[in-house]
């Protein structure tokens, strides 16, 4: 591999590594308050042997679909990996719906998410859309909001597109972390509807005294309902609450990886998804290499996908696409000479 490519690699190796940690550390706090968790455990600090839950399971699927299809991917090549590697009861209600309208019901994969209930399932597998869009935080937005059409329409996709352009400017070379949080916003469009929840949530961090008073904060006044729950859950599968979230604990760690992921999933609520988003985010800004090796070594040794291997295929997708936007800025160049 060039030295030119070696960053950018462990950005894209750290990006799907940090997500599967945040997700498996996130596991056991899932569906918890945090103070049930700092009940239960006082503080989860240890990365279990876990393969990841339902959010890696369908990040590595969009991984799948995005280099089958050389680095661009659609609803349509989505779906065709659901096809082959998908079992639906182990998904959420709004994947499982979108499976059976494409796969019985016969609708477009690109019309499967309208009318789909909100949930965390765009957002949470989204990342790697991000990683090929290094550099170009409104490309990752756009083509976010592409795919995610399998799964919802408007606010889901919106949520996804706020991450996806957050790990394309964290996945950048000498970027910081308040450029990351901007890009998380900067490319919704006007009118979106996950924008202010954005704004509000990382300034609720920027006036809370550290991590514990912004949680504290949060829960007080932000947490979103969600009815019919069992009496010994405490969660929101709502990216309002999620996306904000990950990307407050983010800023509030200084983008440091190890303070965003602990702070991610002792947070409770839905902890594996917010430890997704958090992870994948400060994985690409602060790269594989500044992971501590037993935390990968523990989601490595169990998961069924070699991350090193994933993040080098996704920097070859990013690749080709640098060299299709050479030739074709050439042929501009010699048609205008």
């Amino acid at each position: 591999m060039p030295a030119s490519l070696t960053g950018l690699y462990d950005r894209f190796y750290g990006c799907l590594v940090g997500g599967l940690i945040g997700d498996a550390m996130g596991a056991k706090a899932e569906d918890l308050s945090y103070q049930e968790i700092e009940r239960q455990y006082g503080k989860i600090v240890d990365v279990p042997e876990h393969p990841g839950t339902d959010d890696s399971r369908l990040k590595h699927m969009l991984c799948k679909a995005i280099i089958r299809s050389g680095g661009y991917p659609g609803p349509e090549e989505f779906a065709e990996v659901w096809r082959e590697d998908m079992t639906p009861a182990n998904f959420y209600y709004p994947v499982a719906n979108a499976y059976y309208k494409v796969f019985v019901q016969g609708v477009p994969p690109r019309q499967a998410g309208r009318g789909n209930m909100i949930s965390n399932s765009s957002a949470m597998c989204i990342a790697p859309i991000g990683l090929i869009n290094a550099g170009h935080p409104r490309g990752a937005a756009r083509e976010a909001l592409h795919v995610t059409q399998l799964i919802h329409d408007g606010l889901g996709q919106e949520a996804a597109a706020a991450v996806a352009a957050a790990v394309a400017r964290a996945a950048t070379p000498g970027t910081t972390v308040d450029a990351v949080i901007e890009a998380s916003w900067s490319y919704l469009g006007r009118g979106s509807e996950i924008e202010p929840y954005l704004r509000e949530t990382l300034e609720m961090a920027r006036r809370a005294a550290g991590y514990e008073a912004f949680r504290s904060a949060f829960y007080a006044t932000r947490l979103q309902p969600w009815p019919g729950l069992r009496p010994d859950q405490n969660t929101a599968i709502d990216p309002r609450e999620t996306v904000p979230v990950a990307l407050a604990i983010f800023a509030l760690s200084g983008g440091d990886f190890e303070s965003t992921v602990v702070g991610c999933v002792n947070f409770g609520r839905d902890a594996d998804t917010i430890g997704t988003i958090g992870g994948a985010i400060a994985g690409a800004f602060c790269g594989g290499s500044r992971i501590r090796p037993e935390w990968r070594g523990a989601v490595e040794k169990v998961t069924p996908v070699d991350q090193r291997k994933l993040a080098d295929e996704l920097l070859g997708a990013l690749q080709r696409r640098h060299e299709e936007l050479r030739a074709m800025l050439a042929v501009v160049g010699r048609a205008s000479a």
